[in-house]
């Protein structure tokens, strides 16, 4: 069965709260990495490049894989990779990356990308409050 579980110690020993998602298709994830459902009801990795990754359902891995440990479908978490490296986190919009991770800035989107906050830093430390925005935009 699915199930939403208000919050667990992920495999990185944070802590993840909010809505996680344990999926009854079982994918290897990677803690703290973006995933999108696919139509199938498997997850890939999200990348900017792809209309799929801005449009569709996206979660944080929590462990090593989707049933047992769960995604995080909205609240806060620390991603695998701080999306403000040297850059000021608190409060700052987190964008959708490439290759599952998230970006601070979107200085590096180039033209047919697509833009989607997915949440807004908390710590320097790549926490960050996980709550994807609806819509997106392609840049031209």
């Amino acid at each position: 069965d699915q199930t939403v579980q208000g919050s667990v110690t992920n495999s990185t020993g944070s802590l993840a709260q909010g809505d996680i998602y344990y999926s009854q298709a079982s994918v290897a994830t990677v803690p703290g990495k973006i995933y999108v459902m696919q139509t199938n009801g498997n997850y890939s990795l999200t990348d900017k490049d792809a209309e799929s990754s801005a449009a569709s359902l996206i979660g944080v891995a929590i462990g090593t894989n989707s049933s047992t440990d769960g995604l995080l479908l909205r609240g806060m978490v620390k991603l695998h990779t701080n999306p403000f490296p040297g850059e000021g986190a608190l409060g700052n919009p987190a964008y959708l990356g490439d290759d599952g991770l998230a970006t601070g800035s979107i200085a590096g989107h180039a033209s047919d990308d697509f833009i989607r906050i997915i949440g807004y830093g908390i710590s320097g430390s790549g926490t960050i409050y996980f709550d994807p925005d609806k819509t997106f935009i392609k840049k031209s």
